[in-house]
């Protein structure tokens, strides 16, 4: 990462000896590399203009047993990343597992890990369904309201290429949905006061309650827009 931000600031670009150099040594190291090593290489090889073989990325992807589980959520979203980059599109048993993974973090994801999975996937012209993208987009409500404008665009922008029926039903940059989530919030958190119930000559009076939202920090990502399939 810090090589990567350095090289990209100096505006050098590795020559082809250099880069094909680079991607030995990784591939001599590959079954070695912890699961953040691993989801580092993957963020910082595009940036760095390098695209590994496809029998390398296999690697890297299956390095270490339960390589997924062990990673952190930024690291998670940035092997997503990577792959929408290069729009290479992994192994089935690695997509169904980072789908998993993916899912069941989406509600403590940020603003930037949510554009960045969404971003990743149109990179790799793969939809995993509407109900899952459904499914994550509803449990990171939070990250998505908030969105700055233009990360909240270009989440919308790769739901629409992903699934267009549900772009369109949840309205441009998301409003629609946000709109009726926040209908419903407001709706549930409506509690009944403390003792309160039917007494005689009617029923006691209801106070509603409303519930304050954390704030996430953001980040940006983007894709590429075309795919290569990675053999299985």
């Amino acid at each position: 990462g810090a090589v990567s931000r350095s090289i990209r600031r100096a505006g050098v670009r590795l020559s082809t000896e250099g880069a094909a150099a680079v991607l030995l040594a990784i591939d001599h190291q590959a079954s070695q590399l912890s699961p953040k090593h691993v989801s580092m290489l993957l963020y910082s090889l595009p940036r760095l203009g390098l695209r590994p073989a496809r029998s390398l990325l296999i690697r890297l992807l299956f390095s270490q047993p339960q390589q997924l589980q062990r990673m952190s959520d930024i690291d998670v979203c940035m092997a997503m990343y990577a792959l929408g980059a290069w729009a290479m599109k992994p192994p089935a048993a690695w997509m169904e597992a980072w789908q998993a993974e993916v899912l069941a973090r989406a509600p403590r994801l940020n603003g930037g890990m949510l554009c960045g999975v969404l971003t990743g996937l149109s990179g790799l012209s793969h939809s995993p369904g509407a109900a899952w993208v459904t499914a994550l987009v509803t449990a990171a409500m939070q990250a998505l309201r908030n969105m700055p404008g233009q990360q909240l665009t270009k989440a919308y922008i790769a739901v629409a290429d992903l699934e267009p029926r549900l772009a369109e039903q949840w309205g441009y940059d998301f409003a629609t949905l946000m709109s009726r989530h926040l209908s419903a919030t407001a709706g549930a958190n409506r509690l009944p006061a403390a003792g309160a119930g039917w007494v005689a000559g009617g029923a006691a009076g209801s106070r509603s309650m409303d519930w304050a939202d954390g704030s996430m920090p953001s980040s940006g990502f983007r894709a590429a827009p075309h795919r290569a399939d990675v053999a299985e």
